[in-house]
C-alpha cells in the first residue's frame, strides 16, 4: 500500500529562495531595476544609463563628428534631424547591444515555449488508433441517426 505524504516545511511556494532575495535587495540596495536597464539598452537610451558619449570617443574622432554636425546645420536641416543624426553618431551603444538586450528581455516577458514532443513510436501510434476510432465512432454514430430520422419520416412522425 502507497501512502501519500503531505509536505511540511520548506519555503511556500512563490517564495523566492535566499540567493534570490540576496539579489533583490543588493538591486534595491543600489537602487538598480535590471530590468529597466536592459530595456534602456535595448531601446539605445545611453542618456537614461547616464553614458557619457563623448568619454567614449577619442579627441580627433569628436572633431569629426562636430564637423559633420556643422555641415548638417549649414546645409538647413531642422533641429530634430540634426538631434537624431548626433544621437546616432554618438550613441554608445551598438546596434548589436541593443538587438541582444530586446532579446533578453524578452526571456522574462515571454516564457519560452516547449514543444509537445511523443517520446516513443509506439506512443504516436496509440494515439493516431484511438484517434482513428473516435472518428470512426463518431461515423457510426452519425449514421444511426440519419437511419433513425429516415425511419421516423415513414412512419409519419
Amino acid at each position: 500500500m502507497t501512502e501519500t505524504k503531505t509536505k511540511t516545511g520548506g519555503r511556500v511556494k512563490g517564495t523566492p529562495n535566499k540567493k534570490t532575495r540576496d539579489l533583490f535587495e543588493i538591486a534595491e540596495r543600489l537602487d538598480c531595476n535590471p530590468f529597466e536597464v536592459l530595456l534602456h539598452f535595448a531601446k539605445g537610451d545611453y542618456k537614461a544609463l547616464g553614458l557619457d558619449p563623448k568619454a567614449s570617443t577619442n579627441e580627433n574622432m569628436q572633431d569629426i563628428i562636430n564637423n559633420a554636425i556643422e555641415g548638417f546645420v549649414d546645409e538647413g536641416r531642422t533641429e530634430k534631424e540634426i538631434e537624431e543624426i548626433e544621437k546616432a553618431f554618438l550613441n554608445p551603444i551598438s546596434p548589436e547591444l541593443m538587438q541582444k538586450s530586446a532579446k533578453d528581455a524578452c526571456e522574462y516577458l515571454f516564457p519560452k515555449r516547449k514543444a509537445i514532443e511523443i517520446k516513443d513510436d509506439r506512443e504516436a501510434a496509440g494515439f493516431a488508433q484511438m484517434l482513428q476510432k473516435a472518428a470512426l465512432r463518431q461515423m457510426e454514430l452519425k449514421k444511426e441517426l440519419i437511419k433513425d430520422d429516415d425511419h421516423g419520416d415513414e412512419n409519419g412522425h
